[in-house]
């Protein structure tokens, strides 16, 4: 297809193909090409445009250029061993310390002390009995798994069973339990008494 254009014109094909070395090996390709290229005549200049760019022949980056020079080449290299080396040891080097955070100390047992030396100073030797069988009750419904209704027909024969203990042993502690929520007042021998059996039942049980 001819266009005029000015003094010139334009000639546009829509076979490109045609004119490659691929297509003039075969016939009668070379006919049509001869004809096509035969519109030409004879110009003074031919502008020759394809569709598709190849773009830049040469790349033209600052880094292209320097991977190109072999001194600075290895310039950039040795920069960048450098920085590296930096980071893996010079960082740790100039951290900052972490300081050492103490931890909390456990003032359950300072506590515990307290409260008891107070009851024990004032005498309340019911007081401390009481805690001292609601204590022993709940490790052996926790450890155990058990009613711990001493009241209850079966108990002692169960606990016995559970605790590792022989019958009378169990039935001695549970029936002093007994007496000591009974008494309005108890003596420190008492309370000695009973924190002397409730160890002799728990110590090696099962």
């Amino acid at each position: 297809m001819k266009y005029q254009y000015g003094k010139g014109y334009f000639l546009f094909n829509t076979y490109p193909e045609a004119f490659i070395n691929y297509t003039l090996l075969k016939a009668p390709n070379q006919e049509y090409a001869a004809q096509v290229l035969s519109y030409l005549g004879n110009p003074s200049y031919i502008y020759w445009d394809a569709y598709y760019k190849s773009g830049k022949t040469q790349i033209s980056s600052p880094l292209y250029f320097i991977l190109s020079n072999k001194s600075l080449k290895w310039a950039y290299q040795i920069v960048l061993f450098g920085s590296l080396v930096f980071v893996l040891f010079g960082g740790k080097r100039i951290q900052r310390i972490i300081p050492i955070i103490k931890p909390l100390q456990n003032q359950t047992l300072a506590f515990t002390r307290t409260i008891s030396n107070m009851y024990y100073t004032k005498a309340s030797h019911k007081i401390i009995a009481t805690h001292k069988i609601r204590y022993f009750l709940a490790e052996i419904r926790l450890k155990y798994h058990i009613e711990t209704d001493i009241y209850k027909k079966d108990f002692t024969k169960i606990a016995a069973l559970k605790i590792g203990k022989s019958f009378e042993e169990t039935e001695k502690v549970i029936n002093f339990i007994k007496l000591v929520e009974a008494k309005q007042n108890l003596t420190k021998a008492d309370l000695i008494l009973l924190n002397n059996l409730i160890y002799n039942l728990t110590h090696n049980a099962l």
